[in-house]
C-alpha cells in the first residue's frame, strides 16, 4: 500500500515557530512531528511513501532525502500554487491505481493501522476516515455515524452552538483510487472536508468512519504544541524515546555531559552533547534540544528548547518554547507561554512576560523588560561592536564564515596594501577564528602579520613597531563557559578604535557592497620573529633598568598558561629579575570551572609563596590584561594601590607637573601631589590619545598612571619594581604608608530607558561642587560621589568617598534613595 503523507502547510498559528520551517518540521521530542508519521507508517511495513509539499519543501527534502535512513522508499511532491488537501494528494497519486493510506504529517498518531484498514476492507468502503474523541471539537470537522459505521453529518469546524458530537476527522484516510479519478479535478484547488467528502455524500456515495480508541493530537496551535508533550512525557503517547534511559523518567541522547551538582527531575529528554552545568536545573515535563549548553544555576521547567541554544548563568525559563540556536545570556526571566523563535539573543537581565512572542532573528536588549509581542522591530540588531569589541557565541554567532566576512570588511574599511596585525590567545576556537579572519583580510588586498599565540600587550606593541594600520586580537571569554568569542581592534597607535571608525566598519560587513581584489591582489602574509626582543629594548626606554637590575629582584611569576607565556618571564630576566615561574606552559583550559579552581590554586599558591620567601608576586592573566600584584606579606594590591604607586613614582622621581587620574580613583593621590605641587586632572575611564605613546614618554610633563596600566600590565608591573627599588623599602611598607582611602563601589539596578533620567535628576538636583567629566561627579565639604551608568548593564555605577566611614555612608544613603525613586518610576 501506498501513503500519502500531507506535508504543504504554512502553520500560521503557529507563529512564530514556523517562520523559518514548514509547519510539519516543527521538532517534537525532539523529531521532526513528520517523522512520527514516517516510522507509523513503517511500523505497519508500508515502506512506499511520497509526501506532498508546498510551503519551504527543501527543508523536508533536505531532511528526509530518498527515505534511505529509515527503511523505507519516499519521493515528494512539489505544489507549484497551493491545491488543497484532495488536490495535492491527487498530484501526488500521479498514476497510482490501488487503496493507498492518506494521514496529516502535523499530527501525532497512535493508531493501529492493520485495524484501520481492514475494517475498510471488510466494509468494502471507498473512502474511510479515521475519528477519535476529543472534549473541544471546535477546531476539527466534527462527524456523526451510523450503527453500521458510514458517516450520516460532516461540519468542519463549528461553532459551540453547531457542536453536534465529540468525534472528529483526525485527518487520516484510506481511499480507493476510483475516488480520486471520478471526483477530485486535476491541478484544482479542492479539499477533502471542504469539497470532496460533501460532493461524496451528495452523490450517495457512503463514507465510513472507523473511530480510534487510541491517542490523537493535531499540532495546530502553540497551546496543542505544549500539550503534545506533555503527553508524551506523561506517558499517554507510544512512542520510542530517543536516547536511552538514564534515571527515573530521563532520557539522554549521545555524549551528554552532566554535572554532579546539577539537578534533573523527570520527565526530561535530553537531546544529544546536551551540556547541563554545575548548579543547573531542568525539571518536569521539559524536553533540551541537541547541543544546548545550560550553564551554571540556570534553571529549564516544563519548557521545549530547541536545538544549539545557549542559556546563560542564573536565567530562569518557565513553560516556555525556545526555538534554534538562541542565545539567553544570563540572569533572564522568560515566563510561561512565552515563545521565541530561532536566532534571537537575549541580554542580561532581560525578563520576558507572559505569552509574549518574539519573531526570528530578534535582539533583546540587556535589562528590556518585554511586555508585547516582537515582530517587526529591532530584526538583525546593526551593530557589531560591543564596548570591548566584536562579542558572540562560537560557532552561532562568531562562526568562521562571519569571521571571513568581518575581515572582508575590515579590509575594504583599510583598502588595499595596508598592514594588519593579527594574534590570539591559547585556544582552538580562538585560531579557527583568526584563520578565517585571516583569509578574509587577505581576499582584500591586506598583508597579515600572524604573531600566533600572543598577548594583548605585544599585540599592541607590534602594531606600533611594524607601522601596521590595525591590531587585531582573537580570544575566548573565560565568564561563560568557554563558549564565547570576543575580537578585539587596535588602531594604529594600540588604542581601541574610535565609535566613528567602529560604525565604518559596521556599516561595511553589514551593507556587504564592497569590491573585491583580483587573484593577483591578494594579501601576503608574514610571520614576524623579532618582535619580542624589541619589545624588550622599548621597555627599557621608558622603565630604569639599571635601578631595577641593582636591587636584583626575586619574583614569584604565575602566566596562568597563557599568552604571556613567552615574554614576561624574559622580560624580566632582562631586568636582571630572577623569577620563579609556575603554570608557564602554554595550555588550553576546558572548562570554566578548571579555570576557577586554576584560579584559586593560583592565587593562594603565589600569597603563599610571597610570604613565605618574602618576595613580590605577580599573576599575568591569560591575556596579559589583567594583573594581580601580591605584596612581601601576601596581601593583594587592588587597582587603585597599583595607580597611586605608579602616580608617587611620576611625582617623587620623573618629576612630571601633571597627573591625570580616572574619576573612579579616590583622592590618596590628590593628597600626595598636592605635597609636591604636581596638578591632579580627573579624566574619562577611557581615554584615545593623539600622538604615539604620549603615556611612554619618559620626558612626558603629563603623565597618565591608569592608562599606563590599562595599555600594558607587565610594564606597570615593571615602574613598581622602579619604584621600589628607588624607596630602597619593601612593597607592602609602601603600600602601608600609602594615605587612607575608604572609597567605596556599590551597583544599583537602573532599566536602560531610565539611565538618562538618572543622570539628569542626579545633575539637575547636584547640590555641591558638579563635574560631568565621565558620569556625574558631585563634590561634597565632607566627600564626593561618582554616578555613572554601566554601558551595557541595566545599572548604574556608584563610588563614594568619604572624610570618615560616617559622611560616606550618608552621601551614599542620600543619593541611593535618589536613584531608587526615580527608577521605581519604569518598574
Amino acid at each position: 500500500m501506498k501513503a500519502i503523507i500531507m506535508a504543504g502547510g504554512e502553520g500560521t498559528r503557529l507563529r512564530p515557530l514556523t517562520c523559518n520551517r514548514p509547519k510539519p518540521m516543527i521538532p517534537v521530542i525532539n523529531r521532526p512531528v513528520i517523522e512520527y508519521a514516517v516510522n507509523l507508517l513503517k511500523q505497519y511495513s508500508i515502506t512506499d511513501i511520497t509526501i506532498s509539499l508546498f510551503y519551504l519543501p527543501e527543508n523536508v527534502v533536505n531532511y528526509f532525502g530518498d527515505g534511505t535512513f529509515w527503511d523505507v522508499t519516499i519521493d515528494y511532491s512539489i505544489e507549484e500554487i497551493p491545491l488543497g488537501t484532495a488536490g495535492g494528494v491527487k498530484l501526488a497519486l500521479k498514476d497510482y491505481d490501488e487503496t493507498f493510506i492518506v494521514l496529516s504529517g502535523d499530527g501525532i498518531y497512535d493508531f493501529n493501522l492493520h485495524d484501520i484498514i481492514n475494517f475498510h476492507k471488510k466494509n468494502n468502503s471507498l473512502v474511510t476516515i479515521a475519528l477519535t474523541h476529543v472534549p473541544d471539537p471546535i477546531e476539527y470537522g466534527v462527524v456523526i455515524t451510523r450503527d453500521d459505521g458510514t458517516i450520516e453529518r460532516f461540519l468542519e469546524k463549528p461553532s459551540w452552538g453547531e457542536v453536534f458530537s465529540d468525534t472528529v476527522n483526525t485527518g487520516l484516510y484510506i481511499i480507493e483510487p476510483e475516488i480520486m479519478e471520478r471526483f477530485v479535478p486535476k491541478n484544482e484547488k479542492f479539499d477533502f472536508s471542504y469539497d470532496l467528502f460533501p460532493l461524496l455524500q451528495k452523490n450517495n456515495i457512503p463514507i465510513y468512519g472507523y473511530i480510534a480508541d487510541s491517542y490523537w493530537c493535531d499540532i495546530g496551535n502553540l497551546d496543542a504544541y505544549r500539550k503534545v508533550h506533555q503527553d508524551i512525557l506523561s506517558g499517554i503517547v507510544k512512542i520510542n524515546f530517543p536516547g536511552k534511559k538514564i534515571g527515573e523518567n530521563i532520557w539522554a541522547g549521545n555524549d551528554v555531559e552532566i554535572h554532579p551538582d546539577a539537578k534533573i527531575t523527570g520527565p526530561v529528554v535530553l537531546g544529544n552533547y546536551v551540556k547541563i552545568k554545575k548548579g543547573a536545573e531542568v525539571s518536569e515535563y521539559s524536553v533540551i534540544g541537541d547541543n544546548t549548553v545550560i550553564h551554571e544555576n540556570a534553571s529549564v521547567r516544563r519548557s521545549v528548547v530547541l536545538h544549539n541554544t545557549i542559556i546563560g548563568t542564573k536565567t530562569e525559563i518557565r513553560g516556555a518554547i525556545i526555538g534554534k540556536r538562541n542565545v539567553i545570556e544570563d540572569t533572564v526571566s522568560i515566563y510561561e507561554g512565552a515563545v521565541i523563535s530561532d536566532d534571537c539573543q537575549i541580554g542580561n537581565n532581560a525578563k520576558i512576560a507572559s505569552g509574549i512572542r518574539i519573531w526570528p532573528e530578534k535582539v533583546i536588549d540587556q535589562g528590556t523588560q518585554l511586555n508585547s509581542d516582537l515582530i517587526w522591530g529591532k530584526t538583525e540588531k546593526k551593530i557589531l561592536f560591543s564596548s570591548e569589541g566584536i562579542y558572540g557565541s562560537f560557532n552561532i554567532k562568531i562562526t568562521p564564515e562571519f569571521a571571513a566576512k568581518l575581515g572582508s570588511a575590515i579590509g575594504a574599511f583599510l583598502g588595499k596594501n595596508k598592514k594588519v596585525i593579527v594574534s590570539r590567545d591559547t585556544t582552538r576556537a580562538s585560531r579557527l577564528i583568526k584563520r578565517a579572519l585571516t583569509a578574509g583580510l587577505l581576499s582584500m588586498g591586506v598583508e597579515v602579520y600572524d604573531l600566533e599565540i600572543a598577548s594583548i600587550p605585544i599585540n599592541k606593541y607590534s602594531v606600533v613597531y611594524e607601522n601596521a594600520d590595525l591590531g587585531i586580537y582573537v580570544q575566548i571569554s573565560p565568564h561563560t563557559d568557554l563558549q564565547f568569542n570576543l575580537i578585539r581592534i587596535f588602531n594604529k597607535k594600540g588604542f581601541e578604535l574610535n565609535n566613528v571608525e567602529r560604525r565604518k566598519i559596521e556599516n561595511i560587513f553589514f551593507r556587504g557592497d564592497y569590491s573585491r581584489s583580483s587573484a593577483f591582489e591578494v594579501g601576503r602574509l608574514y610571520y614576524p620573529t623579532h618582535n619580542v626582543e624589541s619589545y624588550v629594548m622599548f621597555v627599557s626606554n621608558f622603565v630604569n633598568k639599571e635601578i631595577i637590575a641593582k636591587r636584583q629582584f626575586n619574583v614569584i611569576v604565575d602566566c596562568f598558561y597563557g599568552a604571556t607565556t613567552h615574554i614576561f618571564p624574559s622580560l624580566l630576566a632582562a631586568f636582571s629579575c630572577t623569577a620563579t615561574v609556575l603554570r608557564g606552559q602554554i595550555r588550553e583550559f576546558n572548562s570554566t570551572e578548571e579555570i576557577r579552581n586554576e584560579s584559586r590554586d593560583s592565587i593562594n599558591g603565589v600569597k603563599n609563596l610571597a610570604k613565605l620567601n618574602n618576595e613580590i608576586g605577580v599573576i599575568v592573566g591569560p591575556h596579559g590584561e589583567q594583573l594581580t600584584v601580591v605584596d612581601e606579606e601576601g596581601n593583594i594590591l587592588q587597582w587603585d594601590d597599583i595607580t597611586t604607586l605608579l602616580g608617587i613614582l611620576f611625582v617623587k622621581y620623573r618629576k612630571v607637573k601633571e597627573l591625570c587620574i580616572p574619576v573612579i580613583s579616590s583622592s590618596r593621590l590628590e593628597t600626595i601631589a598636592k605635597e609636591k605641587n604636581v596638578i591632579v586632572k580627573r579624566v574619562a575611564k577611557t581615554l584615545v590619545f593623539e600622538d604615539e605613546f604620549s603615556i611612554f614618554s619618559k620626558n612626558s610633563k603629563t603623565v597618565y598612571p591608569h592608562s599606563i596600566y590599562d595599555y600594558d600590565p607587565m610594564i606597570a608591573f615593571l615602574l613598581l619594581l622602579e619604584l621600589v627599588a628607588r624607596e630602597e623599602k619593601k612593597l607592602s611598607d609602601i603600600r602601608r604608608a600609602l594615605p587612607d582611602s575608604n572609597m567605596y563601589h556599590i551597583v544599583l539596578p537602573c532599566p536602560v530607558d531610565a539611565k538618562a533620567m538618572v543622570m539628569r535628576e542626579i545633575a539637575s538636583t547636584a547640590d555641591g561642587h558638579m563635574e560631568l567629566i565621565d558620569g556625574v561627579r558631585v563634590v561634597h565639604d565632607d566627600g564626593w560621589i561618582l554616578i555613572l551608568p554601566d554601558t551595557i548593564l541595566p545599572s548604574v555605577h556608584v563610588y563614594c568617598e568619604g572624610i570618615t566611614d560616617e559622611a560616606r555612608d550618608k552621601i551614599i544613603d542620600d543619593y541611593s534613595i535618589r536613584i531608587k525613586k526615580i527608577t521605581a518610576k519604569f518598574a
